[in-house]
């Protein structure tokens, strides 16, 4: 008889619930918590009805009463996780996930909020443990293998990262995000036609997938179809494809078209570093001022200084080698490799070292040029991402013209270099051209600045720069790096 009573009046809070009837489930489950206060099923319903109402801290006190009552409830411990995450308060909520992992290890939830709370954090070490732990129990959980997918290509494992995206398209073929994701791989594998089959099936899945459509002008670019990038960037309408619509407009030598689009958005995208490279090389080019203030005077925010620590040196030149991928042909590198992903995820002592040296260097730069009028320096980002990769160079070798386009602060710091046979060997030159474009700047306006071992550089993304090949037998390393306000 009390079993059906307590039935009834679950059913009643339930639908009081379904009906949004919050305050009365709340009101209601109070009074029937003085005749079953071990009831975990009555703490859970009052404190997610506080939780809709907007009462975080009076649901967190709910369920924390709950659990001195029951502390051995795998769920309530899950649930006040969920409600830490809430309250934005991460470090505590990742101590209730794992209490409620513990309590109970067929909660593959709580340890999947866990593992995801970690590679939200950039700790790759331990989210991919609990990645693992899920997979242990669950091989079939494509959406632990879509993570750990992403997680390997964070740090540049794209073999691995690979396999995992695999298996979560063997598990789930009906998920476009997946394809997009292995597109990305391909692209990191060199298998750029293996990426655009990927990014049609997604397309498949989904017509107005923006990223697909992002992706796919991507790869069409680094196969040299200007006709079919130029496309797709204009149909995807996502992050910066507008701006390389632009620049393939402006490639082609369409200039007309070019200047009409430019004028018409220019005002909406402030902060593009490849629009700024646009308009710099069209009033060199063409003696048309676009006046797009981003940083118009970039050769003038040059800053080199030198980092004396030869332990640090010689400790990245030890791990570099493992970290450049040499099975990737390189577009912008003649004679050299690079690395993939980011190495500021690695939970390397001198890799972390050399980020806060960085992170230092940007505070000194800014204060350094913060009374100019560009907006790189009037609206210089309260946060940001450092993103990184090694970069080595060979005999002959060297990086062709560039700018970083996501970037907005880009620099390198110096591990090492080869000697000179000639001035100027080695040497990193910027300016504001580039070799694909149809003109050319005549009377080039170009600076040259001589590197030495232990030098770290910063310079405006939107600056062209290139190196000067060298001919000693001998490697020229470096760590690139961007100050990337992406995800």
């Amino acid at each position: 008889m009390a079993n059906n009573l307590l039935k009834n009046e679950k059913d009643t809070l339930l639908d009081l619930f379904s009906k949004k009837n919050f305050e009365k489930v709340i009101n209601l489950g109070k009074k029937l918590l003085i005749k079953y206060d071990q009831e975990i099923f009555i703490y859970n319903i009052i404190a997610l009805s506080q939780s809709k109402l907007g009462r975080t801290i009076d649901a967190i006190n709910t369920l924390k009463i709950a659990i001195n009552n029951s502390p051995k409830s795998s769920d309530l411990h899950f649930n006040l996780a969920n409600l830490f995450i809430e309250s934005k308060e991460n470090s505590t909520a990742k101590k209730y996930y794992l209490k409620a992992y513990q309590l109970n290890e067929k909660n593959i939830n709580a340890l999947y909020n866990l593992a995801s709370i970690y590679h939200l954090e950039k700790d790759i070490t331990k989210a991919k443990e609990y990645y693992n732990k899920i997979l242990y129990q669950e091989p079939e959980n494509h959406k632990t293998h879509n993570n750990l997918s992403n997680l390997y290509s964070s740090i540049g494992n794209f073999k691995k990262a690979l396999k995992h995206i695999k298996e979560a398209i063997n598990l789930n073929q009906k998920s476009d995000i997946y394809y997009i994701n292995q597109s990305t791989i391909y692209r990191e594998l060199d298998q750029v036609s293996e990426a655009i089959d990927s990014c049609k099936k997604a397309l498949a899945l989904n017509q107005s997938n923006n990223k697909a459509l992002y992706n796919l002008a991507i790869f069409y670019q680094e196969k040299g179809d200007n006709k079919n990038a130029k496309e797709y960037f204009k149909k995807a309408k996502i992050d910066d494809s507008y701006e390389r619509y632009l620049f393939h407009l402006y490639k082609e030598g369409d200039i007309k078209e070019f200047n009409k689009s430019f004028k018409k958005i220019q005002s909406e995208i402030k902060h593009s570093s490849l629009l700024q490279a646009l308009a710099n090389h069209n009033f060199y080019v063409n003696n048309d001022d676009l006046d797009y203030n981003f940083c118009k005077r970039g050769m003038n925010y040059i800053y080199k200084n030198k980092i004396n620590n030869l332990n640090l040196q010689s400790d990245l030149y030890k791990i570099s080698d493992s970290f450049l991928n040499k099975n990737k042909s390189q577009k912008l590198i003649k004679n050299g490799y690079q690395s993939g992903g980011n190495i500021f995820l690695e939970n390397i002592d001198s890799i972390k070292y050399l980020k806060e040296i960085i992170l230092n260097e940007l505070k000194k730069y800014k204060k350094i040029y913060n009374n100019k009028k560009d907006l790189l320096f009037l609206d210089w980002p309260e946060q940001y991402n450092l993103k990184g990769w090694f970069v080595e160079i060979n005999s002959n070798g060297y990086l062709k013209p560039h700018i970083h386009e996501k970037g907005w602060v880009s620099g390198s710091y110096y591990i090492k270099m080869p000697k000179k046979n000639n001035d100027n060997e080695g040497a990193i030159c910027f300016g504001y051209d580039n070799d694909d474009f149809l003109k050319k700047i005549t009377n080039k306006e170009e600076k040259i600045i001589n590197l030495e071992e232990g030098d770290i550089i910063l310079f405006p993304s939107s600056l062209y720069h290139k190196t000067i090949p060298f001919k000693e037998d001998e490697k020229r390393i470096c760590i690139a790096f961007d100050m990337d306000l992406g995800n």
